[in-house]
């Protein structure tokens, strides 16, 4: 059994994840912006959301919630892979440079801050708001 096989029953949604990613690239940096969009195109096995999206289909859950979180998991997925190129100095992923390696560093770690401007910080509708609550504001 491949991952093809796998995927079947939730393919038409992994297809919508492959739309909405792209729409979550904007920086006011060209730089970043580039990068983060470089980083997604080197399209993995998208593991992550294929694996939510058959859970929520086990649950009988049919809501577009279900493709933002499956989006918002692989945002933070590409977050994590371009930190890790950092601190494993990485110059290649899939056979391609990273955004360390092309880019530098500076760049890498603003495209892949889950906290400021990289991908797993960015707004996905009915998942998360344009601004997130920290633990110290909000408590009245």
């Amino acid at each position: 059994m491949d991952l093809q096989e796998i995927y079947r029953p939730v393919a038409d949604e992994l297809e919508l994840v492959e739309e909405r990613l792209p729409r979550l690239t904007h920086s006011r940096s060209k730089r970043i912006a580039a990068a983060i969009a470089a980083m997604l195109g080197t399209r993995g096995k998208r593991l992550r959301p294929a694996l939510l999206l058959i859970a929520a289909k086990a649950c009988n859950y049919t809501g577009d919630r279900a493709i933002n979180l499956a989006v918002a998991i692989e945002m933070v997925h590409a977050a994590s892979l371009i930190h890790d190129d950092i601190i494993d100095d990485g110059d290649l992923r899939r056979n391609v440079a990273t955004v360390k390696s092309r880019w530098g560093n500076s760049v890498a770690v603003l495209a892949g801050d889950p906290t400021g401007v990289g991908p797993a910080r960015r707004p996905i509708p009915g998942v998360l708001p344009p601004r997130v609550s920290g633990p110290h504001q909000g408590r009245g």
